[in-house]
């Protein structure tokens, strides 16, 4: 199994797609905490009457872990999807499944190995994304005034909040996974992933049916987005930031229990998991498609 994961990685490492993805979600965040300094120092008021020192809390630690979190489950959600359909869809688009199988017959394990490279470039990824990102609010902090440095408490913080930064992603891999591997295709996998994610993000808002109690309340909670948006909530309480200060139809009464949260996303990936491994197995590998 080593050997099979060293050669994922070596080829996730090899492919351009791969540093652009890196490199543009770096540019975008640094934009995003460019963004936020602006506002504090050219606007008197945010968009929608939110008071300056909302967007500054932003630029301060811990409150900059919160927004560094809260773009790597916002936009980093499009970039795994992206990467995964990449990663998995190629072997379908260049042909190269049909001479791997011919080495290494055993389809679960090729699978199980794309998987984990998938998950620990994720890993990867978030990790220099902090990284970056305590830089870019060291820089656009200094602009502002002092800057104090993390404490203990929000250093010990950000291991939780990386495995629920994980488990957020984990759901819309795994679909993007199983619908490259169905329709042997980078594009229709790709595709799926976006369209699933962007559906699940539109219901997900409709606060309303969890007002409404009874069966309404139900459904909402079953929705995947109502149980990711628990997790990033407590991301961003973690770092002393109420993401309901900027947004508004994130009601923490409503959100599903943590317990529940973690049960129905596993259920979701489980259940995305198996229907990519059943796929790979029953569906004919013809070759560049």
């Amino acid at each position: 199994m080593l050997h099979l994961l060293r050669a994922e990685w070596l080829k996730l490492g090899k492919r351009p797609l791969t540093w652009i993805l890196l490199g543009l979600f770096q540019a975008l965040m640094v934009l995003q905490f460019m963004m936020f300094w602006f506002i504090t120092v050219i606007s008197p008021l945010a968009p929608g009457e939110v008071q300056r020192d909302v967007f500054t809390q932003y630029l301060a630690f811990p409150g900059a872990f919160a927004l560094m979190f809260s773009h790597i489950n916002g936009l980093g959600g499009i970039f795994a999807v992206i990467l995964a359909a990449g990663f998995v869809g190629s072997d379908y688009g260049w042909g190269t499944l049909r001479t791997h199988l011919a080495h290494y017959p055993d389809r679960s394990r090729y699978l199980l190995a794309k998987l984990l490279v998938v998950l620990l470039a994720l890993v990867a990824g978030m990790l220099i994304t902090l990284a970056v990102g305590w830089l870019a609010a060291l820089g656009f902090g200094a602009l502002l005034g002092p800057v104090a440095m993390p404490d203990a408490a929000a250093l010990a913080s950000l291991p939780t909040a990386l495995l629920r930064a994980l488990l957020v992603l984990l759901p819309y891999v795994l679909l993007t996974v199983a619908a490259t591997v169905y329709g042997r295709s980078l594009m229709f996998g790709m595709a799926s992933g976006l369209v699933f994610q962007l559906i699940d993000i539109a219901f997900g808002a409709i606060t309303m049916l969890a007002h409404m109690g009874g069966l309404w309340q139900m459904f909402y909670n079953l929705m995947l987005q109502a149980n990711i948006n628990r997790l990033t909530y407590l991301n961003s309480m973690s770092f002393g930031i109420d993401p309901t200060t900027l947004n508004k139809n994130v009601d923490p009464a409503l959100l599903p229990s943590l317990p529940q949260a973690l049960v129905l996303i596993a259920l979701y990936s489980a259940a995305f998991a198996g229907a990519a491994f059943f796929w790979l197995r029953r569906r004919d590998v013809s070759g560049a498609s």
